[in-house]
């Protein structure tokens, strides 16, 4: 789960300051993050709530419909896309 709190753009790229928690063995770990956008592709940063941090790299999920959500982000109507990610601790994190 993923809550923006601040999102903005200069020419192709998208970045957004998020707040958000993953659930790992019925825990919440929560953190904090800041996500770069170009396209279907993202990176992002992630400080968790009591310390360390992570990095990840993402894209659209295969089982988005990609012209869908294409229309959906050009007309401002996009307000969910699943997403692929690979996030890596840099080097553990807790939150």
């Amino acid at each position: 789960m993923l809550v923006p709190s601040k999102c903005s753009r200069i020419g192709p790229f998208h970045w957004a300051s998020l707040t958000g928690y993953l659930v790992l063995g019925g825990s919440r770990l929560y953190f904090a993050y800041t996500e770069v956008r170009a396209g279907p592709v993202l990176t992002f940063k992630a400080a968790g709530t009591r310390g360390g941090s992570a990095a990840a790299e993402g894209n659209l999920s295969p089982s988005a419909d990609p012209a869908a959500t294409l229309q959906a982000c050009a007309s401002g109507g996009l307000t969910q896309a699943p997403v692929d990610l690979r996030l890596a601790t840099t080097p553990a994190m807790s939150g």
